[in-house]
């Protein structure tokens, strides 16, 4: 479901009393599924053949001529028991069979935490959290002094892309550093900004991959990232996966995911891009599935959400069929790459296994450290840190948990009075391995936020929350009935949304996220009055943030309260300093009272931080009309139609403003160009004004 909004008149794009907001949604055609690949894999056997291929005048540049390609797969909240070559009897994964098959498959691999970002960084550094310094989703970047696989292949002659299935993995968190190009771009309308579906499934991942693919040129090895989202919640595979597992539509996702996998290698089987290339794959977390009372993830840290499968697939160098038993972690995928690479640089805290897998060590001691600070940022409640060595999962949290995860993998029966020592020596350790405090968040724009609403997450809105003692564990009731007005706000049912969160505030009154989603879900009722009052309840209760006082500005923008609402969103401002809607709310406060040169300077603010941020460039457009600047009117314009080509904002403000200044023929294509874009019946307005212009300027021809 996307949601386009568009201006109905020329002064603002739904800021104020004389616009409306619209709504269209629309639904993208689905990309075609591919299936296992349909011929084996070939690899070249030795360098003698490499230089039999020189001769016959292929083109292999010589320096990297016996460096193997990396393709790494990274499939978002995949359980290690939801492969059919791990046992699983719900789902079918030829893919990922055929991979473990012909290569290493891990068993017991740890994530170190719950969440796509942090766990992603984890993958590509690694580092555990407290050492790369991201924590949770949408608060945290990636520091640039901090090397990433990426970054190494990069030094050693490798060509790099990526291509994510998520907002999440966004360039703007720092996972695009060593990347020669970095596919983001999760929708093609680059104005859906708020309330955006910030996700693309796993065939449009595979669109983008196949577009670059048409037009890239070897010229030394190549490292290749995919990111597939869609074993994430909410769970709608596409058919024949939907009606397939129809009783249970995560499996669905992740046959639908494992077949996307084996399309991608086959289309670079035909490129001859696999003939001599490493392949890995590795899920950056679990999914609850209602153990432990979780629903989904981020919250708890059991192995439920902990345990992911790892592949690797490299014919003639990794012995097929060997399976890697003992404790592992995500953050030693890097480095046993590397090693199998022959690429001596030392990439995080990880060890290699490489030694392992070749059977010719015994595998190295791991404790795997694990953490989720979600609850406490987002929620209020205590942040969770774990351990696992020598088959115990300890859990530090105001009620401490210990399992032994060999007799009881489930983890269902807490040890913690039974076996006091281990859980002290446990304990120790664990405390060891985290900081003090958590590192500071960064600062982020509200279109972040939004977006990441949209996905069911909240991007941390008091990053400095103060430690609680209330064990998430006990709150999993509450968090449950969190995700089901989540789910009803993502699906824009804000009527629903609206009564769960206010059900929610009359006994969990310290949970910022709830005020944040019933507020937002008031405005877009249209009862500005009842917003308004929840984000002032929440600062009375010290719920404070950049969030609550943005909110908090809009509505009282759109209530004409101009005083108010700039103390608001100046408020906002200073606690945030790269909130693009802040100052683009703040440039059409100034614009509404005729202060056209302060609300170019916060506009243009806004474009620095997000040159994307197509209702700053309108906005411009329209405080130089009412400079009568039209040359840069129209600059303005026609850069917000360049950056969103299928949004109808740009089309009708530059029609307008074309019509105004007598260049009718560009003004009637247009005003038919909104037209053909603007589909949505509730328009009527807009639309007929379009049509009238239409009918005047085909007249006056």
């Amino acid at each position: 479901m996307i949601q386009l909004r568009f201006s109905l008149r020329l002064i603002g794009p739904n800021r104020d009393a004389y616009n409306s907001s619209l709504e269209c949604s629309t639904n993208e055609e689905l990309n075609k599924r591919g299936g296992p690949w349909a011929r084996p894999f070939l690899f070249c056997a030795s360098m003698k053949f490499l230089f039999l291929c020189v001769l016959c005048a292929f083109v292999v540049n010589p320096l990297y001529a016996d460096q193997r390609n990396l393709i790494l797969f990274t499939i978002d909240t995949l359980r290690s028991d939801y492969l059919s070559c791990n046992g699983s009897t719900k789902v079918q994964t030829p893919n990922l069979d055929r991979l473990a098959n012909g290569g290493a498959n891990f068993l017991q691999v740890r994530t170190s935490v719950p969440l796509t970002l942090p766990a992603h960084t984890s993958i590509m550094t690694g580092l555990y959290p407290p050492e790369h310094g991201v924590r949770d989703n949408g608060t945290y970047v990636l520091a640039k002094e901090q090397t990433t696989l990426a970054k190494v292949l990069k030094k050693q002659g490798y060509s790099t892309a990526a291509f994510v299935g998520s907002f999440i993995l966004d360039h703007r968190f720092g996972l695009a550093q060593g990347f020669d190009f970095y596919d983001d771009q999760i929708t093609q309308d680059l104005s859906q900004l708020e309330n955006l579906d910030a996700e693309r499934n796993a065939g449009a991942v595979d669109a983008a991959f196949t577009k670059w693919l048409a037009q890239y040129k070897s010229t030394g090895p190549l490292f290749l990232w995919i990111h597939l989202y869609d074993p994430h919640a909410p769970y709608v595979p596409p058919e024949p996966y939907k009606t397939k597992y129809q009783q249970n539509p995560y499996a669905g996702e992740v046959a639908y995911a494992d077949a996307i996998v084996g399309k991608i290698i086959q289309q670079l089987q035909v490129r001859k891009l696999t003939d001599n290339s490493m392949i890995a794959v590795v899920g950056d977390h679990g999914e609850a599935l209602g153990e432990h009372e979780e629903t989904t993830h981020s919250v708890l840290i059991y192995n439920a959400t902990l345990h992911v499968p790892m592949l690797i697939y490299a014919p003639g160098l990794v012995k097929p069929g060997a399976k890697i038993e003992a404790l592992c972690r995500t953050i030693d995928l890097a480095p046993t790459l590397l090693e199998y690479l022959n690429i001596p640089d030392k990439l995080g805290e990880g060890i290699s296994f490489k030694a392992t897998i070749e059977q010719k060590a015994p595998p190295p001691y791991i404790q795997a450290y694990s953490e989720s600070l979600y609850a406490r940022f987002n929620l209020g409640w205590s942040e969770l840190h774990g351990i696992e060595k020598d088959n115990y999962h300890y859990i530090l949290s105001p009620r401490p948990e210990l399992y032994d995860t060999q007799k009881d993998p489930a983890e269902l029966n807490n040890l913690i009075q039974s076996l006091p020592k281990v859980a002290k020596d446990l304990r120790q350790t664990v405390e060891k391995m985290q900081p003090a405090a958590p590192s500071k968040s960064q600062a982020l724009d509200e279109e972040t936020k939004e977006k990441l609403s949209s996905l069911g997450y909240v991007s941390g809105s008091t990053p400095a929350a103060k430690a609680s003692n209330v064990n998430p564990r006990d709150k999993m009731p509450v968090s449950h009935k969190i995700q089901i007005g989540v789910a009803q706000f993502t699906q824009h049912d804000f009527q629903s949304a609206a009564k769960t969160f206010q059900n929610l505030l009359e006994t969990e009154k310290d949970i910022p996220l709830i005020y944040q989603y019933l507020g937002t879900c008031l405005t877009n009722l249209g009862r500005l009055d009842e917003a308004e009052a929840v984000y002032e309840s929440a600062l009375k209760r010290g719920i404070d943030s950049a969030v609550i006082r943005l909110n908090l500005g809009i509505v009282e923008l759109q209530q004409k309260k101009y005083d108010s609402a700039q103390a608001e969103l100046t408020n906002a401002i200073k606690m945030d300093r790269l909130n693009v809607t802040a100052y683009d709310r703040l440039g059409d406060l100034l614009r509404y009272q005729g202060k056209f040169d302060q609300a170019i300077l916060n506009y243009e603010k806004a474009i620095e931080i997000n040159p994307d941020y197509i209702y700053a460039l309108n906005g411009l457009g329209m405080s130089y009309v009412g400079l009568k600047d039209d040359t840069n009117a129209v600059k303005y314009f026609q850069e917000a139609i360049k950056r969103a080509p299928q949004n109808p904002i740009g089309y009708f403000n530059i029609a307008v403003e074309y019509e105004r200044i007598g260049r009718s023929d560009e003004a009637l294509n247009a005003y038919k160009k909104f037209l053909s874009l603007n589909t949505d019946q509730d328009s009527a307005e807009s639309r007929k004004r379009a049509a009238d212009a239409i009918r005047r300027l085909e007249t006056k021809n």
